[in-house]
């Protein structure tokens, strides 16, 4: 009940040596709680001294201590009690200068109630130092109330058009060893329970957080197929454009079920496939989530009216005669049938490598499909007549003199023959056998032309020589004459003879001309025609 002090203890001088120094204590003597004062005096050798002193306090900070307290205890409640009686071991105490008191706020053997409660213990010193040890006591209510008459687990099917059943049953009751428990329930009498196991639970809870549990089954069947709402019906619907193949879509069925909006749709086919030629039949089927099914079906009728296409069909075209006939043998490139579906078969009614007339022929191509579809296509081939009538014979040219009397001549000559490859022809002449012709030479031309106005020309020429002497007639006869008086001759004068001539155009030349002078003696006048 005290400490031990140290100091550095004061030192003394003075101005004659050998001064003493006293103290009533030294350093690290022991000193009671409490105060006490330390001197010190210093005296000389001549009896001379001084003083002085300090306190030195002591106090007593050393709380009083337990040996032995109690600890804290946590306690079920006592069965059928809403709490419990706690007991603990006596404890001892201790304190460096004496206890003074020692109490408890509660004693071993005490009963607590449900919950904590603090006991608080409280020893004072005689300095008035205080200890104070605390323990806690827990009582715990673990004594869970109890269910009495807990329904048994039932079945029952769902009423019609619902997903569900109204069910009843009597209500269980409730005990419990601290007053204030309450039964609650996940579900009450006369409620509306889905199909399927839905677990009833009964709690009774107790104002201690106890409690206890008990449940039954209620099982509701669901035995109502779906339904289909709305479905597609039949479709028939051509192929699409090059197939033989529709894609077909619809709007989806629309179904509906006592236990839920969504039952699962399946289909055979999807909308938006590919469907073959013929009948097909979708069927759907709905199944509810309780395995319930039921089942619409239509039928898509795909048929096939798209037309073969030909191709390569030649366009019309013109070709010649063959040589001296009256027409051509015409060869093309078959064209090619094609079809979304498949082609039945491909006719002409003109063959290639066939002899067409002279003209235009129409030649026309017909294709069916599998499905009795038919495409025609057609075009022209023209052979044109193209080669000229030929002569075979003809006249050749003429030489020819003059008819008596006449300055030209009838000539004649046999009928030309003419092959014309097409049969018909028209022989034009500039000149008629038997016609007249003048003197000289005439071109007689000769055409011949076909019924496609093809012509062949032959010439030859006529050569009419004039082979008729010209006449002289009133030639004078011989005259003699006596000379004129004083001359050595005489004028003489006569009638010209006249020319004449088959052909006009005669000229008289004559050696001389009348009233010339002519000699005496016999001279010879001449005329030439």
């Amino acid at each position: 009940c005290g400490a031990l002090v140290s100091w550095t203890p004061p030192t003394a001088a003075d101005n004659c040596p050998d001064e003493q120094l006293a103290a009533s204590h030294q350093p690290g003597d022991f000193f009671d709680v409490g105060s006490t004062t330390v001197s010190f005096t210093a005296t000389d050798s001549s009896g001379l001294s001084v003083s002085t002193s300090f306190s030195v306090t002591v106090t007593d900070d050393e709380a009083p201590a337990y040996s032995g307290a109690p600890a804290s205890q946590d306690l079920s409640s006592d069965p059928g009690s809403c709490g419990a009686v706690a007991t603990w071991a006596a404890h001892s105490n201790s304190d460096n200068c004496g206890v003074a008191t020692d109490t408890s706020t509660s004693a071993s053997g005490d009963f607590f109630g449900l919950g904590t409660t603090t006991v608080t213990m409280t020893l004072d010193d005689i300095h008035g130092n205080s200890t104070t040890h605390e323990f806690s006591i827990t009582v715990t209510d673990t004594e869970a109330p109890m269910i009495h008459d807990l329904p048994a687990s039932m079945t029952q099917t769902a009423e019609a058009g619902t997903c569900g059943a109204t069910i009843m049953w009597t209500a269980p009751t409730t005990t419990d060893n601290c007053p204030g428990d309450t039964l609650s329930s996940t579900h009450q009498p006369g409620e509306n329970f889905p199909v399927g196991t839905t677990t009833v639970t009964y709690t009774s809870d107790d104002a201690n957080g106890l409690s206890s549990s008990g449940s039954f089954d209620i099982t509701i069947t669901d035995d109502e197929m779906p339904v289909f709402d709305s479905a597609p019906g039949d479709m028939a619907l051509d192929t699409d454009p090059g197939s033989c193949e529709t894609v077909v879509t619809w709007a989806e069925p629309q179904t509906s079920d006592n236990c839920g909006p969504n039952p699962l749709l399946s289909g055979s086919h999807m909308s938006g496939s590919s469907f073959p030629l013929g009948d097909t039949t979708v069927t759907y089927t709905v199944e509810d989530q309780h395995g319930n099914s039921a089942q619409s079906a239509f039928v898509i009728t795909i048929s096939d009216n798209e037309s073969p296409t030909l191709s390569g069909v030649p366009t019309s075209f013109t070709v010649t005669n063959d040589p001296d006939l009256c027409g051509a043998t015409v060869s093309w490139s078959e064209p090619t049938a094609a079809d979304n579906c498949g082609i039945a078969g491909t006719d002409s009614d003109v063959l290639s490598g066939s002899f067409l007339d002279v003209g235009d022929t129409t030649v026309t191509y017909a294709t069916t499909d599998e499905s009795g579809n038919l495409t025609t296509q057609a075009f022209i081939v023209t052979v044109l007549d193209d080669q000229n009538p030929q002569f075979t014979s003809a006249p050749a040219s003429v030489t020819q003199g003059t008819d008596p009397s006449a300055c030209g001549a009838v000539v004649m000559w046999a009928t030309p023959t003419i092959f014309e490859n097409c049969g018909s022809q028209s022989l034009d002449s500039s000149h008629g056998s038997g016609s007249f012709f003048e003197k000289g030479t005439t071109t007689v031309t000769m055409t011949s032309t076909d019924g496609s106005n093809n012509s062949t020309t032959h010439t030859f020429s006529v050569t009419i020589e004039d082979t008729e002497d010209p006449t002289l007639s009133g030639t004078p006869i011989d005259m003699s004459t006596t000379a004129d008086p004083g001359s050595c001759g005489a004028l003489v004068s006569w009638t010209p003879p006249t020319a004449a001539d088959n052909c006009p155009g005669e000229q008289l030349d004559a050696s001389h001309q009348p009233g010339d002078f002519f000699d005496v003696g016999s001279t010879t006048v001449s005329f030439t025609a």
